[in-house]
């Protein structure tokens, strides 16, 4: 990047944002400029680009990989593991041509490795959940969910529901050991979840997570849900948990159905792990104008509480959240990209294509919430005192005054 100009990072969708140190990594995604074909020079240039965002500069900068990237550029599950940044599975941009390959981004070399190839053994698809998770000593990947096609090997202990467009809704669950390269089929108990994609999973502890909305099968046609699911992962069982309305506290608050929204899980030294939802779209495609907080999540006793932010930020879909400890008192909320309006599209012959628009907006495309933990005593706001706070309080008065924007353009 030039000395002399600032690298303009440009609308995004459909994309990961994890952090790594102190940089936030952009692979993929969709884009004004992404070919809809399979491949081609043009796609190449642009996947073969990380985009990174500097938290000590604030400023986005571009950078170019060695190896060969992905094809499944849209909807790609990812997570991270010490230096490196997993991709998995995903959505090539034209047609139903989805993936199942599993790679891997060195963010110190900005090199590619392919660690499964795309293959017939598991269903190759979209949207799926994927986190790092620990136990027993052995560091593993857990796949769940996501949106493809028909698989020629179907696992008799998971669901794989038909659409009316002939793709495939699954539960399909997957481990794969870091030690030694291998997938394994686990087992599964208690409350599963449905076949579902474009929902959101979040890693509460080692061997522990959290599964909230997306997409459903209904009459062969996709609905939305509003389901939340707790996991707890062994090195080859998965136990469920549906959690039912009325086990969740709080304003007397259930949340409401969404798909393709984004969260994070906050963690700081004055409250347990707390989750945060943002934006989304809802059972008519509405967008879904609101921020959730999930709180007490570790003991059972949860709740749900609504957090007043503007719209510029709430109002979006496809786009990404990244919670970022910034010290034992203070969390940023990273906003990144995403849509603001889906229409569909009559191609003719029946059938409907959806149509999104990119949030294009300078002012929208990276924004951040700062949050602060006040401890009791502690003066904030006018003088006043705080005592015995919680979380969402803090947020509450934290979203009105600590707002720190991030224009990129």
């Amino acid at each position: 990047m030039s000395g002399q100009s600032i690298y303009q990072f440009k609308a995004r969708a459909n994309h990961s944002a994890p952090v790594i140190g102190g940089s936030l990594y952009l692979w993929g995604g969709d884009q004004p400029d992404l070919p809809e074909v399979h491949d081609s020079p043009q796609k190449r240039k642009l996947t073969s680009t990380v985009e990174t965002f500097s938290f000590s500069s604030a400023r986005w900068s571009s950078h170019l990989t060695r190896g060969t990237p992905p094809l499944g550029v849209n909807g790609y599950s990812c997570t991270t593991f010490r230096s490196n940044i997993y991709y998995y599975a995903g959505w090539c941009g034209h047609d139903n041509c989805f993936y199942n390959s599993l790679n891997v981004l060195n963010t110190l070399t900005m090199s590619w490795t392919q660690l499964h190839p795309n293959d017939e053994s598991r269903m190759k698809k979209a949207s799926v959940g994927m986190l790092s998770m620990e136990f027993e000593g052995t560091d593993y990947l857990f796949m769940v969910g996501g949106l493809g096609t028909t698989p020629a090997v179907k696992h008799p202990q998971f669901q794989y529901d038909q659409l009316k467009d002939r793709r495939v809704l699954t539960n399909e669950q997957l481990l794969y050991n870091l030690s030694n390269g291998q997938f394994t089929i686990p087992s599964v108990t208690g409350q599963c979840c449905l076949p579902t994609s474009e929902f959101t999973i979040n890693k509460i502890s080692q061997n522990k997570g959290i599964l909230f909305g997306g997409a459903v099968t209904n009459d062969g046609l996709a609905t939305t849900t509003n389901k939340v699911y707790i996991f707890n992962v062994t090195h080859n069982t998965i136990h469920w948990e549906s959690l039912k309305k009325g086990s969740i506290s709080g304003e007397g608050l259930w949340p409401k159905e969404r798909y393709n929204h984004a969260s994070a899980i906050i963690n700081g030294d004055s409250t347990s792990p707390a989750l945060v939802v943002i934006g989304g779209l809802g059972n008519k495609n509405q967008l879904m104008n609101e921020c959730l907080l999930f709180d007490d999540i570790t003991t059972g006793q949860f709740s749900c509480k609504k957090i007043p932010l503007p719209e510029s930020v709430t109002g979006r879909y496809f786009h990404s959240l990244t919670a970022v400890t910034m010290s034992p008192h203070c969390v940023w909320l990273v906003i990144v990209g995403g849509c603001e309006e889906l229409l569909w599209k009559d191609v003719g012959g029946g059938v409907e294509k959806p149509m999104h628009t990119f949030i294009t907006d300078t002012n929208r495309l990276t924004m951040i919430y700062e949050l602060i933990y006040i401890e009791a005593a502690d003066k904030f706001h006018d003088n006043e005192t705080v005592k015995s706070e919680k979380l969402e309080e803090v947020l509450k008065v934290q979203a009105q005054l600590q707002e720190k924007q991030i224009i990129t353009g």
